[in-house]
């Protein structure tokens, strides 16, 4: 199993989001049926200097015959985000979905104006603006992009994650799909699953979270994560990914930078 490798100044008590992850580098290797490591996937959290936020970024991308075989494919998610006023959550300023498949770039960007409560979300094809629309955002309503949500839930924002609880968590709204559903199985249901998937690590959870399908063009919007005890996503696994079948990934690297916080 890979641990956390943090810096020896890491601080012992968490108290935030970026005390905790920023400087963090997780890179996973993608597998596909009996093909392993057709692709990558990193996810990273540093601080912006230029616009005094913290930037992550989630990007995947075939590799060899894989990366020939979908044109290079990228998909990419980025979230410019800040400290809540509670100064524990991260909240999005920004997010951003690029697909990029040999020339051709789509992009859906999203910006959060809290003074006024209100989300534009604008649609580029190559550069070029084909779609723009607005979302309200209901007093006291705290939504989440998919980057923000994995920060925050793992830094314990939701509450303490423990086996057999279940996490609704405000997403931002996409399709239909306006929540975040996070269930840890408890004992006696992951089991099964666990003996399936050959999830056999020790002190860990397993994870059944619903993202929506447009995350990872999945057919129901199910994921399941493997997670460590300390809150490293060790394994994962998109069930049902469109014109693919089922992906897995493992983590292959993990390093802690200290880095402006």
């Amino acid at each position: 199993m890979i641990k956390p490798v943090y810096a020896k100044n890491k601080p012992e008590s968490i108290k935030s989001v970026s005390d905790k992850f920023c400087g963090e580098l997780l890179v996973y290797e993608l597998d596909f049926f009996l093909f392993k490591g057709i692709a990558e996937c990193r996810i990273n959290l540093k601080f912006d200097e230029k616009s005094q936020l913290y930037q992550a970024v989630m990007q995947a991308k075939g590799k060899g015959v894989m990366g020939w075989l979908t044109n290079y494919r990228i998909q990419q998610y980025s979230s410019y985000m800040q400290p809540a006023k509670d100064g524990k959550r991260m909240q999005p300023v920004s997010f951003e979905k690029t697909i990029i498949k040999s020339e051709m770039r789509r992009k859906s960007c999203y910006w959060f104006d809290y003074p006024q409560k209100i989300i534009t979300c604008t649609s580029f094809f190559n550069d070029n603006i084909v779609g723009q629309y607005c979302i309200d955002i209901p007093k006291g309503k705290k939504y989440e992009d998919i980057l923000t949500v994995f920060y925050n839930f793992r830094a314990g924002v939701f509450g303490e994650v423990k086996k057999g609880r279940k996490y609704i968590i405000p997403a931002l709204p996409f399709k239909g799909v306006d929540k975040f559903l996070v269930i840890v199985l408890n004992k006696e249901n992951e089991q099964t699953l666990r003996r399936d998937l050959d999830w056999q690590e020790q002190n860990t959870m397993l994870l059944n979270i619903r993202v929506g399908k447009e995350i990872f063009n999945t057919k129901d919007g199910f994921i399941k994560v493997l997670l460590s005890d300390d809150m490293l996503p060790l394994k994962g696994v998109a069930e049902n990914v469109v014109s693919v079948g089922d992906i897995t990934g493992r983590l292959i690297k993990h390093v802690y930078s200290p880095d402006k916080n």
